[in-house]
């Protein structure tokens, strides 16, 4: 069997960000857990009625939620347990390091820590780059990492 290549939907990283564990989510969102992760994995395309369940329930428009999103192989492992915010979270799925988030943000990386902490606001202007960066609104990415056990995407 081939394995996967690191890409995953924008749909896990939201998920991860806002819920942790497929499960979790797809019980507030009142649909089945299999189901959620195939949409994630792409392995199944949802209808427009789940399409906009999902949507609502996430916050982000489907087409947003549907985007292929690469994540390093390395960091797909890395514990998230500890994460201060959804932002360091999504950072350690994307970035290897924090020194690599903060020069793409054209920052510190005591700055970045600052800003993953929740002891430094990001600037307007940060706060836009950063959401471009990661593909999420900087008030999910300024919200507090959910807590949860798993050490990958999927449930």
């Amino acid at each position: 069997m081939p394995s996967r290549s690191p890409v995953y939907t924008q749909l896990q990283v939201v998920r991860t960000a806002r819920y942790g564990d497929a499960t979790t989510c797809a019980k507030a969102l009142g649909i089945d857990p299999k189901s959620l992760v195939a949409y994630e994995r792409g392995d199944r395309v949802p209808d427009r009625r789940m399409q906009a369940k999902l949507a609502a329930g996430l916050g982000l428009p489907w087409a947003a939620l549907a985007r292929r999103v690469p994540l390093k192989a390395t960091a797909i492992v890395a514990q998230p347990i500890g994460c201060r915010s959804a932002l360091e979270l999504v950072r350690r799925l994307t970035f290897k390091h924090r020194l690599e988030a903060a020069r793409a943000v054209g920052v510190s990386a005591d700055v970045f820590e600052g800003w993953e902490s929740g002891t430094r606001p990001a600037s307007p202007a940060h706060q836009k780059k950063l959401a471009e960066i990661f593909g999420l609104p900087y008030e999910l990415l300024a919200s507090p990492a959910p807590r949860f056990e798993r050490k990958s995407l999927h449930a």
